[in-house]
């Protein structure tokens, strides 16, 4: 007598056992000579023409295989929908048993998402940062704005100082030999230790322009190229301009530097965009906030199979983003970053069923306008949703 039992292994994976009675064997039998017939050339016979019993004779392993895709996609299918089982993941055969050619019982593993009720989403404290830009801050952006249009003029000093700037041509010796390939002209460099490379300091500003001066180092072991690492290098280095930095005057003319009428059209841009960075700031750290007490509140196991397609996810990202760094510097971060994705979606999905937060179809399409196309209609779905279920939780937070 056919039968299933369903037993749960974890929190996450739930294990079903089939036993195949006598009618879906000869069921699936049929099914599988069925279609090896349509796909087998045999001599003496047309395409899907051959016997049975030639089918069964030549292709007993193929008939067996075929049997068990059968039953497994016919069985598994029916159990899951008649038990409101929503698998994360293709279920993961364990076990077939056969009984000479004939089909006995077989075991299957399906992840799941685990059963939890949401909870600690109302009255979460949040702080919201200040998104007010204060005098002194537009002050010190419009300074930082000013230092980035500096223009350099030349001097008639003889030797460099600190906070000048310097053009010069660089030999790099090796073995009272010069290394052509490291070595480079009409270099420009400022002088200051945070931008000179550090066995150059404070030994550069002793030099003079025009004189050819060495300053001799070994070679720290991250130094580049490596063959280098850990050698007496001297660095032959000729001074040929000496310039100190000018900022320009807070005027009209330089406001047109950067696209504005005049100054006080810059001063308002630059204050409108500050806020905008402000408000972005604020929307992270609430979110952020929110997230870690969720998480702290709502702990759950995770399938395996969610974690590791999340973390593939993430390190294609990270791949892209830093092309040539080696991934696996990133994975204790990758794995925690992949854990709290998931679980915080699982949260905000049970808020969101909860307290019946869902997108309209008048919600969404004023989100997506004119011109865009249907592929972008589930992504929007769902970071309207996010925002939603978000802009509940504030509302219903402590705000400090």
């Amino acid at each position: 007598m056919e039968s299933i039992k369903i037993s749960e292994k974890s929190k996450t994976v739930k294990q079903l056992d089939f036993l195949v009675d006598a009618e879906s064997a000869a069921d699936s039998r049929k099914n599988a000579i069925s279609q090896i017939r349509k796909t087998v050339r045999i001599q003496g016979f047309r395409a899907g023409k051959a016997p049975a019993a030639l089918i069964e004779k030549d292709f007993k392993d193929d008939i067996k295989s075929a049997q068990e895709r059968y039953l497994l996609s016919k069985k598994i299918y029916q159990a899951l929908e008649k038990n409101k089982i929503n698998p994360v993941a293709p279920a993961k055969l364990t076990e077939f048993k056969w009984d000479g050619d004939k089909p006995v019982k077989f075991s299957v593993e399906v992840e799941i998402i685990p059963d939890f009720e949401a909870s600690g989403y109302k009255k979460i404290s949040i702080k919201e940062p200040v998104t007010s830009v204060s005098a002194d801050e537009a002050e010190k952006a419009l300074q930082n704005l000013r230092e980035k249009a500096f223009s350099l003029e030349k001097t008639e000093l003889a030797k460099p100082e600190k906070g000048l700037f310097i053009k010069y041509d660089l030999e790099v010796m090796y073995d009272s030999k010069a290394e052509k390939n490291m070595s480079k002209k009409n270099l420009t460099a400022e002088l200051a230790e945070e931008k000179i490379f550090p066995p150059l300091w404070p030994d550069i500003l002793k030099l003079k322009k025009g004189e050819a001066g060495e300053i001799n180092f070994t070679a720290d072991k991250d130094f580049k190229p490596a063959e280098f690492a850990g050698k007496k290098l001297a660095y032959r280095i000729l001074i040929t301009e000496i310039f100190e930095k000018k900022l320009p005057e807070l005027d009209d003319s330089f406001a047109s530097l950067f696209g504005a009428k005049n100054l006080e059209q810059l001063k308002d841009s630059m204050k409108k965009r500050m806020i905008m960075e402000k408000e972005a700031e604020k929307h992270r750290s609430v979110r952020e906030q929110i997230s870690a007490a969720l998480l702290k509140k709502n702990s759950f196991e995770l399938p395996a199979s969610l974690i590791e397609e999340e973390k593939k996810s993430i390190s294609s990202h990270l791949s892209k983003q830093y092309p040539g760094q080696d991934i696996k510097t990133f994975l204790p971060q990758i794995e925690k970053t992949a854990n709290e994705n998931l679980r915080i979606s699982l949260i905000l999905g049970k808020i969101a069923h909860k307290e019946n937060i869902s997108v309209t179809e008048d919600e969404l399409k004023e989100k997506l306008g004119k011109g865009n196309s249907a592929r972008n209609r589930g992504r929007m779905s769902d970071a309207l949703l996010t925002d939603k279920i978000f802009d509940f939780i504030i509302k219903e937070g402590v705000i400090k």
